[in-house]
């Protein structure tokens, strides 16, 4: 937040309470002593550390408090680059860590292709990111995996960064006047391991991602089809009465538009069908335990319980693939727990269970989850299971920062 904060004041926002000054001592009091940042613990974080960078980046060459610590936090970074170019986060490696590195560099007017102290056994942070990158030009958040929106857009904000410090463009977060001379498409970067000449560039996002199929309810096509042929009749009844009068028709298309809307925008189903389904895995991999609680406000209110347990540890088979956020919902759906949700599956975020909601006790309440003690970095949605995982869900009044 002071991070973001600091890039709207850098372009010229006024906040009551807040200057620049402030912000960015704030901002050098939150780092730890081996110059990195982190949003949780006291565990340096690649990504947070990074994103600190940029929006110091400003007062790097005026400001002495901020070169010497942005120096240490450039020292932490290439320390923490793994052999490969890459960065991990909470021990998986993945392309958005780089490219808020890049972005970084980029700030700095630093290359990331000749800087000795960002290439590890001759990999940049371009051959890191070039092995996430799908044959349609849009990346996976983890070697081998599917489209990821958020590792894309990333990546897409970082090669711009990259293009505009190499043209001498102000930085990403420094917001200039658009210039037609600008909209230029970016090369092809490599598709994985060494690049080519002709393939050593900006890496670049493709035209479009992966598509998710899903099944469509039976009861919604029928409903299109009742609601279409309700139409056709409202139009015949009107030319049967010489009621033809363009307005006329027009009324009827836009009811029709708003029912379809209505039948493709509801999900109906009936709470015995949602609740109490426990369907066997036949190829189940193992099992994972998996508990929710909200000790941090047991019995505050009656909706909550006086002991913090909405569900004690219970065991669940899982299947190769499963996520957290899947198993949430299967273990809601069997014990009978409400929950609800932004998003959907890999974008979920979880505002509510059993009535326990996101901001009911504060800016910084949520629901968080963590795998055998630590927060993952990555949605629930896209974190996958491994057998013997320990899920936690817990309600927490700091963003996660009150549990160790």
């Amino acid at each position: 937040s002071w991070v973001f904060g600091l890039h709207l004041l850098n372009n010229g926002y006024k906040a009551q309470g807040f200057t620049v000054e402030a912000v960015v001592e704030k901002l050098l009091s939150l780092q730890h002593e081996d110059a990195s940042w982190s949003i949780v613990g006291d565990e340096g974080e690649a990504d947070a550390t990074a994103m600190t960078v940029q929006a110091l980046s400003v007062y790097y060459e005026n400001d002495a408090k901020v070169k010497a610590s942005v120096d240490g936090a450039l020292e932490w970074l290439s320390r923490a680059q793994l052999q490969s170019g890459d960065y991990a986060s909470y021990g998986v490696a993945n392309p958005e860590c780089a490219a808020q590195v890049l972005v970084a560099l980029s700030s700095l007017g630093i290359d990331a292709r000749e800087d000795v102290r960002f290439i590890k056994d001759g990999n940049t942070l371009f051959d890191a990111i070039g092995r996430y990158r799908l044959s349609d030009g849009a990346f996976a958040h983890s070697a081998g995996g599917d489209f990821n929106q958020t590792a894309t857009g990333q990546v897409l904000y970082a090669s711009v960064a990259y293009l505009r410090m190499s043209r001498g463009d102000s930085s990403l977060y420094l917001l200039d006047h658009a210039n037609p001379s600008d909209v230029e498409a970016a090369p092809t970067p490599p598709s994985g391991g060494g690049a080519s000449a002709e393939q050593e560039n900006v890496p670049n996002v493709g035209e479009a991602p992966h598509a998710q199929k899903e099944s469509v309810p039976s009861y919604k096509i029928w409903a299109t089809v009742i609601v279409l042929v309700l139409g056709v009749i409202a139009s015949l009844v009107l030319i049967l009465l010489k009621k033809r009068h363009f307005k006329n028709f027009i009324a009827v298309f836009l009811i029709l538009a708003l029912a379809l809307c209505a039948v493709w925008m509801t999900s109906l189903q009936s709470v015995d069908d949602y609740y109490g389904n426990d369907v066997p895995k036949e190829n189940a991999i193992g099992r994972v335990t998996l508990s929710i609680r909200c000790d941090t406000v047991a019995g505050r209110a009656s909706h909550i319980p006086k002991d913090g347990v909405i569900l004690d540890t219970v065991e669940m088979e899982i299947d190769e693939g499963d996520t957290v956020y899947g198993l949430l919902v299967e273990v809601a759906r069997k014990y009978k727990i409400q929950i609800e949700n932004d998003g959907n599956d890999t974008y979920a975020y979880v505002t509510g269970i059993q009535y326990l909601y996101a901001l009911d006790f504060g800016d910084l309440s949520g629901w968080v989850y963590t795998v055998n003690g630590k927060r993952p970095s990555i949605g629930a949605g896209e974190y996958k299971v491994a057998v013997g995982d320990v899920i936690e869900w817990q309600y927490s009044l700091e963003l996660g920062n009150d549990f160790k």
